[in-house]
């Protein structure tokens, strides 16, 4: 679904992935970037990076709409555009597309969303990107479940195209939010789910067994919340699971996800 790459380093990431049952690497409309995953297996994976900004890579698959006020590839705090304006979809896209030297996206997410402008607009623009043959399908993302249901029933009631596809945040961890409300919506509209946050922030990969591993790293702020009694059992639980079938705790992690249903 992210995407491909070119040339060698393309091949040797896919059979390193296969290999290890996990995807290593995210494939966004700037760069290539490892996964929580593959920052777990940051060894292995760092001389197939190195050949990917080497040989240089050429994504076509996603975009996303730009996200308010928030860090840049290299964790750097940058001001994007915001909204999802007709005018700032369009503009949003033409820039990806220009990145990625392609004449279209299989998806284009509306990655934040935004409640100052009706859902006919921004349904309206996507639209004219589908016949433009700019975009194939509609995702969203950061959307509760109450809005994306009515960005459906607008989409159904004037006929313009419709969300095809959510990104939420969950993981072993993180589930009410998705469960309780998004995902009714998702069963009942028949669209497709594609996470973010699956090992929530790294949690879930056994990199981190108490606070105390969270010193000198870049994500101690997001990791704390989870180092209450609840996060303990799942990670004592996990390496259960983990001992008993012999995968790697993230593979276990990443398995229970695939297995949900949405």
């Amino acid at each position: 679904m992210l995407g491909t790459s070119s040339g060698q380093a393309s091949k040797l990431v896919s059979r390193l992935e296969a290999e290890l049952g996990v995807r290593l690497l995210n494939r966004t409309t700037r760069s290539v970037s490892p996964t929580e995953a593959g920052r777990a297996h940051h060894d292995r994976l760092r001389v197939l990076i190195e050949e990917l900004d080497r040989l240089g890579t050429e994504i076509r698959n996603i975009s996303q709409t730009p996200r308010r006020r928030g860090p840049d590839d290299q964790g750097r705090h940058v001001d994007r555009r915001s909204g999802l304006s007709a005018a700032n979809i369009g503009t949003a896209l033409d820039d990806s597309l220009r990145r990625l030297r392609t004449g279209h996206v299989d998806v284009c997410f509306a990655h934040v969303d935004d409640e100052s402008v009706p859902f006919k607009e921004t349904l309206g623009a996507f639209s004219r990107l589908v016949e433009a043959g700019k975009v194939c399908a509609i995702g969203a993302s950061n959307h509760s479940a109450g809005r994306l249901q009515a960005a459906l029933d607008t989409a159904r009631a004037t006929g313009l195209p419709r969300c095809e596809i959510v990104q939420p945040a969950y993981n072993l961890y993180d589930r009410k939010d998705f469960e309780q409300s998004l995902l009714p919506v998702i069963q009942s509209e028949a669209l497709g789910a594609a996470s973010y946050f699956s090992l929530a922030s790294g949690f879930l990969t056994g990199k981190y067994r108490s606070t105390a591993d969270l010193e000198g790293s870049s994500r101690k702020d997001f990791l704390e919340g989870y180092f209450n009694d609840r996060g303990q059992r799942i990670l004592t639980a996990l390496r259960v699971v983990s001992g008993e079938v012999g995968a790697p705790q993230v593979q276990v992690a990443l398995a229970w996800l695939m297995s949900r249903p949405g």
